[in-house]
């Protein structure tokens, strides 16, 4: 983001603020007060002295979102990482201020629902009859069950009672797109209620294969949700819930050839001729929306699971127990190459599952003091059976196939991880205005990785063979304390300044090893967050300001890289490794502005400055030197991103509600890659999305008329280059292009 785009967010700001002070009689709150449950208790976002933001399920649904990934640049310092040209779930993680930039093995940022914990695989489930999302950034080991480096992602579903209410909804738009949806609940029996929801979609996307004749990114969707609640049995309340989704269709692997991309290697062991900035092109460059590939592309995957929540008052405290089962299952197929001849195809099967179980303390009695104790247990398994293969007529680097094919890289891993934790925080006010908060986490996983490798790449007339069966094993503790200090200035400000470290455990990577560099196990990654935040509500509540300024110290940082399969093969293949020590900094704003009631205007602005502090690049061979990367920002990481929104409510009279609302998202570049003659550096350029939508209203039922990316922005979310030794001769762009203006409407009806 341009300093010139700043001080116009800013301005416009402090413009819109001006108003409220000349109109307090006729100014409305800014925002409706969400309770949240970010330190396991209910209290008003407000008063809790953590940077968390938090959206009503209401507010969603009138947006129309529908998932976690369109929450970005929406929300402050949340965003993603994805570490391979697999556009499937497999491949994106969840990143906040930075931190879980590139993971491979555990996620930084932990997604809940109604406390039990998500799999890698499966956060992206669609949301369901929602109560709202919290999305808490920094360390929460605390007061979590699993562990959060980064932050945590808290989805809470609508818990049934005994009102009886429902809800329909259906979507269409451009490309061939609809969804529908529909959930109802209500009571079954005396203190016996019940709520079942389900949705169904189909795309066919904005991507079309010319060679191949067809949709690129099509996509179908379904799943659904049962809950079953009961209250005052014998003191006891239970809800059990089960839930479904099933996702199938085409992705976009590699996306538009693109011509002119920057590449940049900065590895002083690479030939000088390698070196610098150079600009590549791709002969097929030219078209937007369009992919080449021979072999298709398709991801199916899988997600269901059950939880079980018993809850008691026990006089002084509230007991909680949480059992999980989660199982997802996604099996993909990519056109590694993707040019219109036969070169190279890779495919996977992942599977994970996760066994958990959580025991929960929270205190509730009246008093200065507060607190919370609990433990957590788990059992995970992911398993990832992987096959690449390269054919003849690929005749480019060291690598030149004759006859039905040339090489195949053939690997199953299993990995079990099993952990143990306790965790608690006591909060202690000292006096009505002055609250001190301390927390602590001890975390113990053991972890076992069985693998099963064949390798078999010609090089020239030499064939390397390379196989590797042999079982992994570690454990890995931590302990993470934190604490906390906030103070209430008056009522409606609060100040607070917080330290917290953070754990994720060590581990191997889901790719089977098959170099010295790969065998040695993965170190804990462990981070310290200082924070000083400010939440106020001010000029009557008509205008809400919440800030924090944050500094992360990380170390043995997890980052995803590739190593070279074998001296000489110029076939380099995925590998993580420890880096020695980092930093995330920045601000984060966040502010609702309503100068007259029926006008509410939002903004949201993060800067994430990362940088390397010590990092010795491991080398890509056993006998090439390592080289620093200390001073270079984090992969994955724009340091700019914002948004903003406005718009007026107008009563037409007879009930009707004409609502316009006009918003804007800024992501700021970032670039990807390791700098090295294999993966170069590639830079993407930030860009900036208008949407719009007309809302009208009459009690129970809705209908909006939107339209996304009005101004039809051309811009490309990811890019990638392909390995020269299993490809096309020489470095192709690729870039993975965002979608294009899309015209819908949805109708919603609540009973």
């Amino acid at each position: 983001m341009t300093k010139g785009k700043i001080l116009l967010w800013a301005l416009a700001s402090t413009a819109f603020t001006a108003p409220a002070s000349a109109q307090d009689g006729d100014a409305g709150r800014a925002a409706d007060e969400i309770v949240v449950t970010a330190r396991q208790r209910a209290e008003a976002l407000q008063d809790v002295p953590v940077a968390v933001s938090a959206i009503s399920g209401v507010a969603l649904e009138k947006a129309g979102v529908t998932q976690t990934r369109e929450l970005f640049a929406s929300t402050p310092g949340l965003y993603f990482s994805q570490t391979g040209q697999r556009q499937n779930d497999e491949q994106f993680y969840l990143t906040i201020r930075g931190v879980g930039s590139s993971p491979v093995v555990e996620p930084s940022v932990g997604v809940f629902v109604d406390g039990v914990y998500m799999p890698s695989l499966g956060w992206t489930a669609d949301f369901l009859d929602l109560e709202r999302v919290e999305i808490l950034r920094g360390p929460q080991g605390a007061l979590f069950g699993r562990n959060t480096e980064g932050g945590a992602v808290s989805i809470v579903t609508r818990k049934p009672s005994a009102e009886l209410r429902g809800r329909v909804s259906t979507e269409v738009a451009e490309f061939g797109s609809w969804r529908g949806s529909a959930s109802v609940s209500g009571p079954l029996a005396e203190n016996l209620y019940a709520s079942i929801s389900g949705f169904a979609s189909t795309t066919n996307g904005y991507m079309r294969n010319v060679t191949r004749n067809e949709h690129q990114d099509n996509r179908d969707r379904h799943g659904g949700r049962l809950m079953l609640r009961a209250v005052d049995l014998g003191g006891f309340e239970v809800l059990l819930s089960g839930d479904y989704m099933k996702s199938k269709g085409r992705f976009d692997a590699f996306g538009d050839a693109v011509a002119g991309q920057a590449i940049t290697v900065v590895d002083p062991q690479a030939p000088a001729a390698a070196r610098g900035t150079t600009l590549v092109s791709n002969p097929l460059a030219g078209r937007r929306y369009t992919t080449y590939g021979n072999d298709e592309n398709r991801v199916s995957s899988e997600n269901y699971g059950a939880a079980l929540q018993i809850m008691r008052d026990i006089g002084p405290a509230v007991l909680t127990s949480i059992t999980g089962y989660r199982r997802v299952r996604s099996r993909d197929i990519y056109d590694n190459d993707a040019i219109a001849t036969a070169s190279s195809v890779n495919g996977a099967l992942t599977k994970q599952r996760i066994l958990s179980q959580e025991l929960r303390l929270v205190s509730d009695t009246q008093g200065p003091l507060s607190w919370i104790a609990g433990a957590y247990g788990f059992k995970e398994r992911l398993s990832q059976d992987r096959l690449s293969q390269f054919f003849s007529g690929t005749t480019a680097g060291p690598i030149a196939g004759s006859g039905n094919g040339f090489g195949y890289v053939s690997d199953e891993a299993t990995i079990r991880r099993d952990g143990l934790a306790i965790f608690g925080e006591v909060n202690y006010d000292v006096t009505e205005q002055l609250e001190l908060s301390l927390g602590a986490r001890y975390s113990y996983e053991k972890v076992r990785q069985d693998p099963n490798l064949n390798v078999a790449v010609q090089i020239g007339a030499v064939v390397v063979n390379v196989a590797n069966a042999t079982p992994r094993r570690k454990a890995f503790d931590g302990f993470s304390p934190s604490a906390s200090l906030s103070y209430k200035l008056q009522p409606g400000i609060l100040v607070y300044a917080s330290a917290a470290t953070g754990f994720k455990g060590g581990g191997f990577t889901k790719e089977v090893p098959n170099t010295p560099l790969q065998n040695a196990a993965l170190d804990n990654e462990t981070s310290l967050n200082y924070e000083l935040g400010l939440k106020a509500d001010l000029l009557d509540r008509a205008v809400r300001l919440n800030m924090a300024l944050f500094y992360t110290k990380l170390k043995d940082q997890q980052l995803a890289t590739r190593i070279e399969l074998a001296p000489g093969t110029g076939v380099y293949i995925p590998s993580t490794l420890n880096v020695g020590r980092g930093h995330s900094q920045g601000i984060e704003v966040e502010t609702v502005i309503r100068p007259v009631r029926p006008l509410r205007i939002t903004g949201n602005l993060s800067y994430t400055d990362t940088r390397f502090d010590d990092y010795v690049a491991s080398p890509a061979t056993a006998t090439a030197p390592a080289y620093d990367r200390a001073g270079q920002a984090f992969p994955e990481v724009p340091k700019w991103l914002a948004s903003a929104s406005v718009e007026y409510a107008f009563e037409l009279g007879n009930d009707l509600m004409l609502v316009p609302n006009v918003s804007w998202r800024h992501i700021g570049s970032k670039y990807v890659g390791q700098g090295n003659a294999s993966i170069p550096f590639i830079t993407i350029d930030s860009y900036d999305l208008f949407d719009a939508q007309l809302a009208l209203s009459r009690g129970p039922w809705s209908v909006v008329a939107f339209v996304k990316n009005i101004g039809d922005k051309y811009y490309l979310a990811n890019r990638f280059q392909n390995q020269p030794a299993t490809s096309a001769p020489g470095f192709l762009s690729w870039g993975k292009p965002g979608a294009p203006r899309q015209f819908g409407a949805r109708f919603s009806y609540d009973f």
